[in-house]
């Protein structure tokens, strides 16, 4: 019966013993360990805190800043690369640099300091 749960299910089970012995790292160093609270707090430590935040509601007013952040950030970020692109794209500058027809008008303007990620490349 054993053997039967254990090839039928063997991924779960080994998915969830490696989380529960992460948690349980966690929470020996983070006693342990690493004792300094600033640096490393044990689970148990965030889990309160955790729960306190939530029972306030902070918890809320935390993410919504945080996502706010991102949002704001992935925005103009989007907006900054949609007109570089554009700009790029558009510019005869850029295309009298084209190296041939295997690498595109971009590539070609960075290429001096991207030739080190190509190298690595299959």
């Amino acid at each position: 019966m054993i053997l039967k749960i254990w090839r039928n299910h063997r991924r779960v089970i080994c998915g969830t013993y490696a989380v529960v012995i992460v948690l349980i790292g966690w929470e020996l160093i983070g006693r342990y360990v690493l004792t300094s609270k600033l640096m490393f707090a044990p689970l148990t430590a965030v889990l309160a805190e955790f729960a306190k935040l939530w029972a306030t509601g902070e918890l809320e007013r935390h993410m919504f800043v945080s996502f706010m952040a991102l949002a704001v950030g992935f925005t103009i970020a989007a907006v900054v690369g949609i007109a570089l692109g554009s700009l790029i794209a558009i510019s005869d500058a850029v295309g009298a640099r084209d190296a041939g027809p295997t690498r595109g008008r971009a590539v070609s303007l960075i290429d001096p300091s991207a030739s080190r990620w190509y190298a690595s490349l299959p």
